[in-house]
């Protein structure tokens, strides 16, 4: 880990903020972006996020298989301290690994896509994925997990 984390530091003295400077969804006033959440990986659940943060990001194979995702029935859940890292909810093993990849690396934020959209606000996740770009873009990091065949394959 500590050669990736060297790499991210050069990355980050040789590149600075122009890699992400235009990444901002042109909405963000004051640092919110409406629908904008992370899982906080230190303190394992969902957060409303500034558009400031610097957050690392998922890409993987969603699948067939059940999974975890935000809900409105669930969300109160989600939003508790220590409710990824509970019993009560069973997180797919990529994203699991994508966590502890994000917390190896020293980062604080994760952007996970079953997680930080609401998948049963349409016009919320509609919005999002038109914005899954900008998403990408802005991530200091995107961990990419294409091998498995769906989000339990790690």
């Amino acid at each position: 880990w500590d050669l990736a984390k060297a790499w991210l530091l050069f990355c980050a003295g040789s590149h600075g903020e122009q890699c992400r400077q235009d990444a901002v969804p042109k909405e963000a006033s004051d640092g919110y972006v409406p629908f904008f959440r992370l899982i906080d990986v230190q303190r394992g659940c969902v957060v409303d996020a500034q558009a400031d943060w610097n957050y690392v990001a998922l890409s993987y194979v969603w699948g067939q298989s059940p999974m975890l995702k935000l809900l409105l029935s669930n969300k109160d859940s989600l939003y508790k301290d220590n409710a990824l890292l509970s019993d009560e909810f069973t997180i797919a093993q990529t994203i699991k690994d994508a966590i502890e990849v994000t917390q190896r690396l020293e980062e604080k934020y994760l952007w996970v896509d079953s997680l930080c959209i609401m998948q049963d606000d349409y016009a919320e996740k509609e919005k999002v994925i038109g914005e899954m770009d900008l998403i990408y873009n802005r991530a200091g990091i995107t961990i990419v997990a294409a091998a498995g065949s769906n989000a339990g394959a790690g």
